[in-house]
């Protein structure tokens, strides 16, 4: 139920989107359009809590980096892509790292040792019960 509870709200607090709206104005504005997507996007950022608001700006501004590298919106929507697999991927080692260490191979540990050094956060020390 917790699951469905969450949906209902996001369902509630999302802005409307009219897909047919956003293509007809890139086909006749692409900077009307390009414009009312920076602006929806900056909206979603600042409604987020403020903690998330700085990687949530970073990670838009990976993506926008990528779009403008790409020669072709396809290009870019595979790049975008690639990156969102990436991010995915290091999830699924820390996941691991933490839930199975023993099970890590070689390249997951260097992974998992390069992704915590990037990390600015405390780090707290449990003592095992005796």
């Amino acid at each position: 139920m917790l699951k469905e509870d969450n949906l209902n709200v996001a369902r509630e607090t999302a802005p409307e989107y009219n897909f047919d709206e956003w293509m007809a104005l890139h086909q006749t504005d692409p900077d009307a359009f390009e414009e009312k997507r920076r602006l929806a996007i900056a909206g979603l950022i600042d409604s987020a809590p403020a903690s998330m608001q700085p990687r949530l700006k970073g990670l838009m501004f990976q993506i926008d980096a990528e779009r403008k590298k790409a020669r072709t919106p396809l290009q870019s929507c595979i790049n975008i892509s690639s990156l969102m697999w990436e991010k995915f991927d290091e999830l699924k080692v820390n996941l691991n790292a933490l839930c199975h260490p023993e099970k890590l191979s070689v390249e997951e540990k260097t992974q998992f040792l390069q992704s915590a050094n990037n990390e600015n956060a405390t780090i707290l020390e449990f003592k095992k019960k005796e």
